[in-house]
């Protein structure tokens, strides 16, 4: 019977260490997690409410120009044509605050979506 205890005392020391050592893996994996979760949040720029434009704004803004020279031709759609259009090709136009991270979609006030589409060069 002592033999029998005995052996179980050292099984259970066995297996205490097997799930302490797994707790400290799992613990590590956790807060490797966690950090890149943390540092995918801090650099992901994130969509607020939409900007109210008008069409004059496009040009004075100089918001056409900086889409000209990155290859995009810019038109405006209505919010339930967007969905056809982006299968043509076209992309909702968003103007980014690198600085706080956040992009704002450009609207006028009939609800025309500013859209463009890559052209070849």
């Amino acid at each position: 019977m002592i033999e029998f205890l005995g052996l179980a005392y050292t099984m259970g020391k066995e297996v205490y260490g097997y799930f302490k050592d797994g707790k400290e893996i799992f613990d590590a994996a956790k807060g490797a997690y966690t950090a890149g979760k943390d540092i995918k949040e801090h650099f992901e720029v994130k969509e607020i409410d939409p900007k109210l434009v008008d069409m004059a704004w496009v040009q004075k803004s100089g918001f056409d120009k900086a889409s000209a020279e990155a290859g995009y031709k810019l038109a405006w759609s209505r919010p339930d044509r967007v969905a056809s259009r982006e299968i043509d090709g076209y992309e909702v136009m968003y103007e980014v605050d690198k600085g706080a991270r956040t992009k704002r979609k450009l609207v006028l006030y009939d609800g025309l979506v500013l859209i463009g589409k890559k052209v070849d060069a």
